[in-house]
C-alpha cells in the first residue's frame, strides 16, 4: 500500500522544488473507460455509460468535464477518453482541440497497457492523471494535483478515509516507461506494486469517505444518481413531485430517484418508485416498476410488475443474471 500523505511531510526539499517546476508544463486527464470490467449494461442497452443521465442536464461524461479544470498553472490542460476496442462511441463526447477519443488497440492490454497506450507520445514531464470513468467523484481535483506536485511524488493514490481507491491515481509520463508495450498488465496489482517494490515514491492522498461512487450495476447508478441528485437540490431529501412533462423529473423514495425526461413516453399514472426512466422509454400506466432503469428503446407491457431490473432494447438483466455472466467471464 502507499504510504500516507502525512509521511510525505520529510521530503527532500531541493528535490521538491526541481521536480515540481519539471512538471509544470502540460497536464493530461486520462479517461479510463472500465473495458476490462464486464459492464452489466451492455447486456441491456447499446448506450454508452459514459451517456447517461446521472443528474438533470447531466451525463456521466458531463459531470466529468465538469470537475476537469481548463487550466493548470496557465498551462491548458487535455483529455483523452480511452474506449474498448468494441465500445460505442459516447454521442455526449465530442473531439475538439481539449478533447480526443481513443480506442484501445486489442481489448486484453489491462488498464495500464491502455494508459501507455492513450499517453505514449506525451513528453516524459507531462502530467497524467487517470480518472476511472465508471465513477462519480465528488471531490475537488486541484488539491489532488498540488499536493502530487509540491510533494513531489512519483505516484499518488488517491483514497477514502478508509484506505480504498476512488479512482484516481496521479503520475507523470516517465513513471509509464515500465509497462510492456504488449500484454495484460493491471494498473494497481502490476505496474503500482512493481514501482513500490523499487521505493518509488509512491504516497496516499486521502479524501473523506463517500467522495467516489463507483458504478458497477444496477443499485450503484442508482446509487450515484441519488447522490448527486441531493447535492443539486442541496438537501437530504427531494420533495415529491407528480411526473409531468418537464424536462427533468425527480421524486425522492426510498433514498433514490425516479427520473425521467422529455420524450419518454411514460404514463402521468405509472408507479416507478426508485426507478431510472431514460428518454426514448415506453411505459404504461398500468405498469409498475421498482428499483428498475429502463433504457431508450425499451418497452414494458400493460400490467408488468417489475423490479431490480435493467431493461433495454437488448433485453432485461437481474443482478443474478449479471453475476453469473461475470463468474462464466464474459464480456460486454
Amino acid at each position: 500500500m502507499p504510504e500516507s500523505e502525512t509521511q510525505a511531510a520529510t521530503c527532500d526539499t531541493e528535490r521538491d522544488v526541481s521536480l515540481s517546476k519539471s512538471l509544470q508544463g502540460n497536464v493530461v486527464f486520462v479517461l479510463l473507460s472500465s473495458s476490462m470490467i464486464r459492464q452489466p449494461f451492455a447486456l441491456a442497452t447499446p448506450l454508452h455509460l459514459l451517456d447517461f443521465e446521472i443528474a438533470s442536464k447531466t451525463t456521466l461524461f458531463q459531470h466529468w468535464a465538469s470537475i476537469i479544470p481548463d487550466s493548470y498553472n496557465t498551462c491548458p490542460t487535455e483529455i483523452r477518453v480511452m474506449l474498448a476496442p468494441e465500445a460505442p462511441a459516447p454521442t455526449s463526447v465530442q473531439e475538439t482541440n481539449r478533447i480526443r477519443i481513443l480506442r484501445d488497440r486489442d481489448g486484453y492490454r489491462g488498464p495500464a497497457g491502455a494508459l501507455i497506450d492513450a499517453c505514449e507520445d506525451l513528453p516524459e514531464n507531462t502530467l497524467i492523471v487517470v480518472l476511472e470513468s465508471t465513477r462519480v467523484l465528488f471531490a475537488n481535483l486541484m488539491p489532488m494535483i498540488a499536493s502530487h506536485i509540491d510533494r513531489a511524488h512519483d505516484v499518488t493514490v488517491v483514497t477514502s478515509a478508509t484506505d480504498q481507491p476512488v479512482g484516481v491515481t496521479i503520475t507523470h509520463r516517465a513513471m509509464l516507461d515500465s509497462i510492456p508495450r504488449r500484454g495484460y498488465i493491471d494498473l494497481k496489482e502490476q505496474w503500482l506494486a512493481q514501482h513500490i517494490k523499487k521505493n518509488a515514491r509512491v504516497f496516499a492522498h486521502r479524501v473523506p469517505l463517500g467522495s467516489s461512487l463507483q458504478i458497477r450495476n444496477r443499485a450503484s447508478l442508482l446509487a450515484a444518481m441519488a447522490q448527486l441528485s441531493r447535492m443539486q437540490h442541496n438537501t437530504r431529501s427531494i420533495p415529491s413531485v407528480k411526473i409531468s412533462s418537464s424536462r427533468f423529473v425527480m421524486r425522492a423514495l426510498d433514498g433514490h430517484g425516479v427520473m425521467h425526461s422529455d420524450g419518454t413516453a411514460i404514463s402521468n399514472h405509472a408507479s416507478a418508485p426508485g426507478s431510472y426512466i431514460m428518454a426514448g422509454a415506453n411505459v404504461p400506466s398500468s405498469a409498475v416498476l421498482a428499483r428498475c432503469i429502463v433504457f431508450p428503446g425499451a418497452r414494458v407491457h400493460e400490467e408488468e410488475m417489475l423490479q431490480d431490473l435493467l431493461i433495454g432494447p437488448n433485453g432485461r438483466v437481474t443482478d443474478d443474471q449479471f453475476l453469473l455472466a461475470r463468474r462464466r467471464g464474459g464480456r460486454a
